[in-house]
């Protein structure tokens, strides 16, 4: 047979990648925090126990002696038109609680969704961070009632002709731009006002009283 000459393996060579160009993979460290969309269970009851305490400090707005000035041709006060306790009560601290008491495990992508598909809730904005949960809101809630005018008032009368009651449809309403949340730093609820306003009408074929409430840059630490 012929020489069919040598086979001769050769050892392959190492590529260095860096020097022909290649990019380099970099693994980067993910920024110590939690992930936003989970709410702790120390921040949900932080939340609840300060919402709780925001509507019994609302229950006591009828105190203000605005609240309880009388309307005219009503006889009733701002305090009982805007039921601002219920509205608290109701609408602000019951929505959250039923939010985490159906929600085994809660994220504020959730609660924000949740209160921004409420017809009571515009605006509503989570900003979260790695030292807190933060969430903006522009609320209103309102109540309507239904009463007769007051004819003990003479001198609201004064001008009207009137030989029958007179059925008056009453709206009272409450208008909230506030922030709450969790300070995870200092382990606390927060909640701040940026403005409360309270409103009250009573209305009736050609009869229109109104009265209106309102304070600004009001905080609650």
């Amino acid at each position: 047979m012929g020489n069919l000459g040598r086979f001769r393996r050769r050892k392959r060579r190492p590529i260095n990648y860096y020097r022909r160009g290649y990019d380099r993979v970099h693994f980067e460290s993910l920024e110590p925090r939690l992930l936003l969309d989970s709410i702790t269970a120390d921040a949900e009851a932080a939340i609840i126990g300060g919402l709780e305490s925001f509507k019994d400090w609302a229950a006591t707005l009828d105190t203000y002696a605005d609240m309880a000035k009388r309307l005219p041709l009503v006889n009733m006060g701002l305090s009982d038109i805007a039921d601002v306790s219920e509205i608290a009560e109701e609408e602000i601290y019951n929505v959250v609680q039923d939010y985490f008491g159906s929600h085994a495990e809660p994220t504020t992508e959730e609660l924000t969704a949740y209160l921004a598909g409420l017809s009571e809730y515009t605006g509503v904005v989570d900003s979260s961070d790695s030292s807190k949960y933060l969430f903006e809101v522009n609320f209103h809630g309102e109540r309507t009632d239904t009463t007769q005018l007051d004819l003990t008032d003479q001198s609201a009368l004064e001008y009207l002709d009137i030989d029958s009651p007179i059925d008056l449809s009453l709206t009272g309403s409450m208008d909230l731009d506030f922030s709450f949340g969790y300070d995870i730093t200092n382990s606390r609820f927060f909640l701040q006002f940026d403005s409360l306003n309270l409103n009250a009408t009573a209305e009736a074929s050609g009869i229109n009283v109104s009265a209106e409430l309102g304070f600004l840059n009001v905080s609650i630490n």
